[in-house]
C-alpha cells in the first residue's frame, strides 16, 4: 500500500534538526550527571561540608550514594578531623563541558517556537552556541583541520569570530531591555547615571572616559559622501550627533544612547595600552607599574 502521509514542510526541517539534537543531548548530559555529582559532592567536603545527611538532602540521594560518591573521588569519609584542603585543579577540556551548550539550548527551544520570541530566551539560546563552540574549540588545542568534514568546522579565527558574534547577541538583548527597564527616567536622570559612572571610573583610576568622540562614516551608497559627526553628551543631557551634513536628520533615541555610552568604555578600555602609567592616580598603580 503506497505511503499516504504528505511530506512534511521544508521549513520543519531546521525545526526538526533542531528537536533531534536537543534530544541528543538530553541523553549525552544524563549519561554524565552521576560524575557531576560525585565531583560536586567533593568540592562540597574539601571546602569543609561534612555532613553526610546534609550532603544527601541537598543532593536529593541516600548517604549511602553520598558514600560512594565520596570514595570515587578518593575521600576516606571516616576522617572527620582532615582539615578542608582545596579541590585540585582541572584544566579546562571539550570532556568537562560536552553538550552543555546543547542543554541550554535545549532549555531555551520551547520558547523560541512561533513568531512571539522572548529576548532573554534569544540571549541564552545564543550563550548555548557560544558554549557549543568554545567546546568545539577545545577539542582542537592545535587548530581545527577545515578540511575535517566537521558539523560546524572552520578555522579557529572562525570559531572565535562566531562566539565574538553571538556575544554580541546577548549583549544586544540586554541592552534592549536595560533600556525599557529606564522608562520610568527622565533624559536627565538617565544622563545623570551615565556620568555616575564616569565619575566612578574617573575617581577610581579604573579607565579613561571617552567624553567626545568624531567619526566619519562611509555610507553603503557609494553615491553619497562620507558622512563626518561628532558624538558628544551636553551637561545634562543624553548623548548628541552633530553634523553639517543633510543627511544627518535625526537624534539618538535612548537605546542609543545606552549602546553608545557602553561602546565608549569598552573603546577607552581597548585604549588603556596606549596611556602612560601617568595618566592613572597613583593609588592605582602597583609597584611592578602595572594597574590593579
Amino acid at each position: 500500500m503506497p505511503n499516504t502521509t504528505p511530506p512534511e514542510p521544508a521549513a520543519a526541517a531546521p525545526a526538526q534538526a533542531m528537536a533531534l539534537e536537543a534530544l541528543q543531548s538530553w541523553a549525552r548530559n544524563r549519561d554524565r550527571l552521576p560524575d557531576d555529582r560525585a565531583m560536586l559532592v567533593a568540592l562540597a567536603w574539601h571546602t569543609g561540608a561534612r555532613n553526610i545527611r546534609e550532603l544527601a538532602r541537598l543532593a536529593d540521594v541516600s548517604r549511602d550514594t553520598i558514600y560512594a560518591d565520596l570514595r570515587a573521588r578518593g575521600i576516606d569519609a571516616g576522617d572527620r578531623t582532615a582539615a578542608p584542603m582545596p579541590p585540585k585543579y582541572q584544566t579546562l577540556t571539550a570532556a568537562a563541558i560536552a553538550g552543555l551548550g546543547r542543554l541550554v539550548q535545549t532549555r531555551a527551544l520551547p520558547s523560541l517556537i512561533g513568531d512571539d520570541r522572548q529576548p532573554l530566551a534569544e540571549a541564552v539560546w545564543a550563550i548555548g552556541i557560544a558554549l557549543d563552540r568554545i567546546e568545539h574549540l577545545l577539542g582542537h588545542p592545535h587548530g581545527i583541520d577545515d578540511t575535517a568534514g566537521e558539523a560546524g568546522s572552520g578555522s579557529r579565527a572562525q570559531v572565535l569570530q562566531e562566539i565574538v558574534d553571538r556575544a554580541a547577541i546577548v549583549i544586544d538583548e540586554a541592552q534592549g531591555l536595560l533600556t525599557e527597564e529606564f522608562a520610568g527616567f527622565t533624559d536627565a536622570q538617565l544622563a545623570a547615571r551615565t556620568e555616575e559612572a564616569e565619575i566612578a571610573a574617573l575617581e577610581g583610576g579604573q579607565r579613561p572616559v571617552v567624553e567626545r568622540a568624531e567619526l566619519r562614516l562611509v555610507l553603503p551608497n557609494d553615491e553619497a559622501p562620507a558622512v563626518t559627526m561628532t558624538l558628544h553628551r551636553p551637561s545634562g543631557g543624553l548623548l548628541a550627533v552633530s553634523s553639517d551634513n543633510p543627511l544627518v536628520v535625526g537624534q539618538l533615541d535612548r537605546r542609543g544612547h545606552v549602546v553608545l555610552t557602553e561602546a565608549f568604555g569598552v573603546i577607552a578600555g581597548a585604549l588603556e595600552a596606549v596611556l602612560a602609567d601617568e595618566a592613572y592616580l597613583d593609588d592605582t598603580i602597583n609597584k611592578g607599574g602595572d594597574r590593579e
